[in-house]
């Protein structure tokens, strides 16, 4: 990270950052101009951090979906196979299989 000379004029950041100089972890008060009209910098803006937030669950929650979809296949393609060897009560084989999917046991 680029270290930038103060001049006493500009306010900082007011944000509490972690810096790690060699393995120790040092806490400081954040190197950045603050924005005008601000305590914070563009990085630490809470208007900022909520919206890198939303943009890391929203990929965060594909994945998710993805891998529930990789994991549950082999059970519903079971229930499948139940179904079309003649089970007596498929709406309720494949009710159960949605509920065990969405974690309503």
């Amino acid at each position: 990270m680029q270290k930038f000379k103060h001049d006493g004029k500009t306010r900082r950041c007011q944000k509490d950052v972690m810096r790690y100089i060699g393995n120790w972890p040092k806490s400081g008060q954040c190197e950045f101009a603050a924005k005008d009209g601000t305590d914070f910098c563009k990085i630490h803006h809470p208007d900022a951090e909520a919206k890198r937030d939303a943009e890391v669950k929203a990929r965060y929650d594909v994945q998710w979906a993805k891998r529930r979809k990789e994991i549950h296949g082999a059970s519903f393609f079971a229930v499948l196979e139940k179904i079309a060897a003649g089970h007596n009560d498929p709406r309720t084989l494949a009710q159960e299989a949605i509920d065990k999917f969405n974690g309503k046991d």
